[in-house]
């Protein structure tokens, strides 16, 4: 399983404003999750996924919620699992 499109992976460039950026995640249960995040976190989330499909990383990635999406709770992470993952698509907007 790799990116469709590679160009979705040289996106650093871009300027680093949170909240300019979607992340959408396809699995196997659920059709999309949505994380808005800086540019810089979307090219973690590849950096990891690379990485593990290449064979080496942790099984999950953490995505930070930050204060836009976190409740009444002080902090709040989604764990990806790697072999969970069918897709993404990154937006810029």
């Amino acid at each position: 399983m790799g990116i469709a499109n590679s160009s979705l992976y040289n996106l650093g460039a871009q300027e680093d404003v949170f909240s300019s950026w979607a992340l959408f995640i396809s699995n196997k249960k659920i059709k999309f999750q949505e994380f808005d995040l800086s540019m810089k976190e979307v090219n973690d989330f590849i950096d990891w996924y690379e990485a593990k499909q290449a064979g080496s990383g942790k099984a999950s990635y953490a995505i930070d919620k930050h204060d836009n999406n976190k409740g009444p709770f002080k902090s709040r992470k989604d764990y990806i699992l790697f072999d969970r993952v069918l897709t993404f698509e990154v937006s810029e907007y």
